[in-house]
């Protein structure tokens, strides 16, 4: 508890710190402050290298976490996770047209609420995993036809492209990321964070508002505890193959942006039923529906009345899915949510959200929680409050309220109530 106390008195000392010389006079410190990274431009190499294609990254995010009644047990935790990696852009570099690479690592330490605190599947914190380093992402692509059509492979995380809702991304809960209804439903959680394998990936702008994505690669990945490094992986004969696809349909009713995605996916691997072990299902399958939309803009501070105004406002997203029953842990689920960017005058990138989620349980799953005796089985729930504090350019504040409904899906442990912050810096 002490560590947790300490990690949090450390994020609102360096906030309050950093907000303070936000004001201070000296130009140094303004432009310090102002920058895009906290360590600057390594006296302009840094702009260099990225003129000549190359772009060096790291982030660091650290989290605390105190479930304040219900779930497993009261009680705090840290969260940490350092990302760090490279893209390369070969247009500039050696005047390879369409080529690009990119390669992301990860450090995460720390402890997982959920696991620990509250026993929920909805996880509490997006970037929870085992403590380790491991390679997340390491892939060449190549584009054609003036970017409109793309192939990429190599070590992948499914979650930058697919199922992904650009308001969704404010919220700190895993589940509005690489989402319950395929991490619950995939192997160990499928190829998205922080658990990826070798895969291949194509897009098609087929119009300018019409694009098609598809992705094949491992449907069963090895655990973080059996492949804590992200290198080792099988033959796809024994993992059998994961086909996930997307088409997205981008619209502007009313003059305001709006993206629309149909998905659907299959597993060839065999998984046995949750009711009864000695039974087994060829593979599995599901398909989900996604929609982005913002719903009003307001103009940033003192800008003309054409600049940026799409950037500023209260925007909405909406996913519903749904699986076979019989075999997935998730046979339904719906999650939405609201935020709004620019709320507070003078505060033009901040953003305060609202959202929920509800993982309704495969029948099977019901079935085989009610035989081992559990109460009250059908779903898990999730609301979450979070705001998004601009302290500077490359420094975020994020506090986060998430009540927890039916932790498991069943009744057993009462419902949750976590406080938590995120402060995120980019190097």
């Amino acid at each position: 508890m002490m560590r947790v106390c300490g990690h949090v008195a450390a994020v609102l000392l360096a906030s309050a710190c950093l907000t303070s010389t936000a004001f201070a006079e000296e130009p140094a410190t303004s432009d310090w402050l102002s920058g895009d990274h906290a360590t600057g431009d390594w006296d302009g190499q840094r702009t260099l290298w990225s003129d000549q294609g190359i772009d060096l990254w790291a982030t660091y995010l650290a989290e605390g976490w105190r479930n304040t009644t219900g779930g497993i047990k009261t009680g705090g935790v840290y969260t940490g996770l350092l990302k760090a990696g490279a893209d390369v852009n070969f247009d500039r570099l050696i005047t390879w047209q369409g080529l690009r690479f990119s390669t992301t690592w990860l450090w995460l330490t720390g402890d997982d609420a959920s696991a620990e605190l509250v026993g929920n599947s909805l996880t509490i914190s997006n970037i929870a995993g085992l403590s380790n380093w491991r390679l997340f992402e390491f892939w060449l692509e190549q584009s054609f036809y003036d970017d409109r059509f793309s192939m990429r492979v190599g070590w992948m995380g499914w979650d930058s492209e697919f199922a992904v809702s650009e308001y969704a991304g404010l919220f700190l809960n895993g589940t509005f990321g690489w989402p319950a209804y395929l991490y619950q439903n995939l192997p160990e959680g499928g190829p998205g964070y922080p658990n990826t394998g070798i895969g291949w990936r194509f897009a098609l702008e087929a119009t300018d508002s019409l694009t098609l994505r598809s992705a094949l690669g491992h449907s069963q990945l090895k655990s973080q505890e059996d492949n804590p490094h992200g290198f080792d992986y099988a033959p796809y004969g024994e993992t059998g193959l994961l086909w996930l696809n997307e088409a997205e349909f981008r619209a502007s009713p009313g003059g305001l942006p709006g993206r629309y995605t149909l998905g659907a996916w299959i597993s060839t691997k065999d998984i046995e039923s949750p009711e009864d072990p000695a039974k087994e299902y060829h593979g599995n399958y599901g398909v989900y529906f996604m929609v982005d939309q913002q719903l009003t803009s307001e103009m940033p501070s003192g800008s003309a009345a054409d600049e940026g105004g799409s950037e500023q406002g209260l925007g909405w997203f909406a996913r519903v899915a749904t699986s076979p029953g019989d075999r997935s842990l998730v046979g339904c689920y719906v999650d939405t949510g609201l935020n709004y960017t620019g709320l507070i005058p003078g505060r033009d990138d901040d953003s305060l959200g609202i959202a929920v989620a509800w993982s309704g349980l495969g029948y099977a799953q019901e079935d085989a929680l009610q035989a081992a005796g559990s109460v009250d089985v059908g779903y898990e729930m999730v609301v979450e409050a979070t705001y998004s504090f601009v302290v500077a350019n490359w420094l975020r504040l994020q506090p986060d309220l998430q009540y927890v409904v039916h932790p498991g899906g069943t009744g057993d442990l009462d419902n949750a109530f976590v406080i938590g912050a995120r402060l995120s810096a980019d190097f």
